[in-house]
């Protein structure tokens, strides 16, 4: 406890006495980054764990999709801030931003596969672009309900019932 009129932590190196994040990051950017990270790693964490509970790849594929891209309408396209964090995150974390997309596709890639739609080879590429195609839909889409209507009629054009 410290004496009378002590500053508590006086004497603690500065990084335990920084009461802000810059005491575990170098900037802002930096913090941007993190936090990025982490909505991204989320979002791609729920998408696979939503299609992993469906009974056959078609709909693992649907509802993987539905759940990253009702999420990413959500936090962008209904939040007057959105667009703005999404065009900063695109030029300060990009690598950030790479790194969970190619996770995602190679996610989706699997499942393709799974459908039986596609041969590996040609699975990442596909991915690639019905990821591209269902973040087109998810930037016009008027409500969650309308994107998710919309990334439903993407899947099944892609996968014949």
């Amino acid at each position: 406890m410290p004496a009378r009129g002590e500053v508590p932590g006086r004497c603690l190196p500065d990084a335990r006495r920084t009461p802000t994040a810059y005491a575990y990051f170098p900037n802002k950017t930096a913090v941007f980054a993190a936090v990025v990270e982490q909505v991204i790693d989320r979002m791609v964490s729920e998408a696979v764990e939503a299609g992993s509970k469906e009974p056959t790849p078609v709909a693992a594929l649907e509802r993987s999709m539905i759940t990253k891209f009702v999420r990413l309408y959500e936090l962008v396209h209904q939040s007057t801030e959105g667009a703005e964090l999404l065009q900063a995150s695109n030029v300060l974390t990009a690598e950030v931003v790479k790194k969970g997309h190619e996770k995602y596709v190679a996610h989706l890639s699997k499942l393709l596969v799974a459908c039986e739609v596609v041969e590996r080879r040609k699975a990442t590429e596909l991915a690639e672009v019905l990821d591209a195609a269902a973040e087109g839909v998810v930037a016009r889409a008027t409500s969650k309900e309308d994107a998710e209507k919309k990334i439903v009629l993407l899947v099944r054009a892609v996968i014949p019932a």
